[in-house]
Protein backbone atom coordinates (compact mmCIF):
# COMPACT_ATOMS: atom_id res chain seq x y z
CA UNK A 1 0.00 0.00 0.00
CA UNK A 2 1.70 3.24 -0.91
CA UNK A 3 1.73 6.46 1.12
CA UNK A 4 1.31 9.74 -0.37
CA UNK A 5 0.62 13.31 0.69
CA UNK A 6 -1.86 15.05 -1.41
CA UNK A 7 -0.40 18.70 -2.35
CA UNK A 8 -2.59 21.84 -3.10
CA UNK A 9 -0.83 22.02 -7.15
CA UNK A 10 1.93 23.86 -5.67
CA UNK A 11 3.77 20.83 -4.16
CA UNK A 12 3.29 21.69 -1.07
CA UNK A 13 1.21 19.82 1.63
CA UNK A 14 -2.23 20.64 1.90
CA UNK A 15 -4.60 19.92 5.25
CA UNK A 16 -6.40 17.58 2.50
CA UNK A 17 -3.32 15.40 1.68
CA UNK A 18 -2.33 14.84 5.56
CA UNK A 19 -5.70 13.78 6.35
CA UNK A 20 -5.28 10.95 3.49
CA UNK A 21 -2.24 10.43 5.11
CA UNK A 22 -3.77 9.85 8.61
CA UNK A 23 -6.08 7.96 7.06
CA UNK A 24 -4.12 5.52 5.49
CA UNK A 25 -1.89 4.96 8.26
CA UNK A 26 -5.39 4.24 10.66
CA UNK A 27 -5.76 1.18 7.90
CA UNK A 28 -2.73 0.24 8.11
CA UNK A 29 -2.57 0.19 11.51
CA UNK A 30 -6.64 -1.78 11.33
CA UNK A 31 -5.13 -4.15 9.14
CA UNK A 32 -2.21 -5.34 11.23
CA UNK A 33 -4.68 -5.74 14.43
CA UNK A 34 -6.96 -8.23 11.81
CA UNK A 35 -3.45 -9.60 10.83
CA UNK A 36 -2.46 -9.92 14.42
CA UNK A 37 -5.79 -11.53 15.33
CA UNK A 38 -6.23 -14.31 12.53
CA UNK A 39 -2.77 -15.20 13.82
CA UNK A 40 -3.81 -15.25 16.94
CA UNK A 41 -7.08 -17.68 16.38
CA UNK A 42 -4.83 -19.63 14.09
CA UNK A 43 -2.53 -20.69 16.36
CA UNK A 44 -5.43 -21.27 18.99
CA UNK A 45 -6.87 -23.79 16.50
CA UNK A 46 -3.72 -25.44 16.24
CA UNK A 47 -3.10 -25.53 20.11
CA UNK A 48 -6.39 -27.16 20.20
CA UNK A 49 -5.62 -30.05 17.88
CA UNK A 50 -2.23 -30.60 18.96
CA UNK A 51 -1.99 -30.45 22.83
CA UNK A 52 2.22 -31.02 22.88
CA UNK A 53 3.91 -33.33 25.19
CA UNK A 54 2.73 -34.71 27.88
CA UNK A 55 2.75 -37.99 30.63
CA UNK A 56 -0.85 -38.94 30.81
CA UNK A 57 -3.82 -38.99 28.21
CA UNK A 58 -5.04 -35.64 29.01
CA UNK A 59 -8.88 -35.18 29.32
CA UNK A 60 -9.79 -31.59 28.00
CA UNK A 61 -7.41 -29.35 25.70
CA UNK A 62 -4.86 -26.69 26.59
CA UNK A 63 -7.59 -24.11 26.60
CA UNK A 64 -9.31 -26.73 29.65
CA UNK A 65 -12.13 -27.12 26.19
CA UNK A 66 -13.24 -30.17 25.61
CA UNK A 67 -11.32 -32.60 23.43
CA UNK A 68 -11.63 -32.43 19.61
CA UNK A 69 -11.80 -35.60 17.92
CA UNK A 70 -8.61 -35.97 15.78
CA UNK A 71 -6.92 -33.83 18.88
CA UNK A 72 -3.05 -35.04 19.36
CA UNK A 73 -0.28 -35.26 21.75
CA UNK A 74 2.73 -36.97 22.30
CA UNK A 75 2.75 -39.17 25.67
CA UNK A 76 6.39 -38.61 26.80
CA UNK A 77 6.31 -41.67 29.32
CA UNK A 78 5.15 -44.05 26.26
CA UNK A 79 6.98 -42.37 23.97
CA UNK A 80 4.22 -42.54 21.42
CA UNK A 81 1.96 -40.25 19.58
CA UNK A 82 -1.46 -40.93 20.63
CA UNK A 83 -4.62 -39.20 18.40
CA UNK A 84 -8.37 -38.77 20.30
CA UNK A 85 -11.11 -40.75 18.83
CA UNK A 86 -13.96 -38.87 20.49
CA UNK A 87 -14.12 -41.12 23.57
CA UNK A 88 -10.54 -42.83 24.15
CA UNK A 89 -6.90 -42.09 23.09
CA UNK A 90 -5.04 -44.79 21.01
CA UNK A 91 -1.16 -44.91 19.91
CA UNK A 92 -0.37 -44.10 16.41
CA UNK A 93 2.81 -45.92 15.17
CA UNK A 94 5.55 -45.25 17.27
CA UNK A 95 9.23 -44.27 16.26
CA UNK A 96 10.58 -47.32 18.54
CA UNK A 97 8.69 -49.76 16.43
CA UNK A 98 9.94 -48.62 13.11
CA UNK A 99 13.24 -49.08 14.02
CA UNK A 100 13.23 -52.30 15.31
CA UNK A 101 10.60 -53.81 13.01
CA UNK A 102 7.81 -53.91 15.05
CA UNK A 103 5.82 -51.27 12.63
CA UNK A 104 4.18 -52.18 9.40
Amino acid sequence: MALFRGTGGSGTSTAFGLLDEVTQQALIAQNASTLATQAINSFDSFDDRYLGSKTSDPSVDNDGNTLLVGALYFNSNENELKIYTGSTWIATLNSASVITGGGF
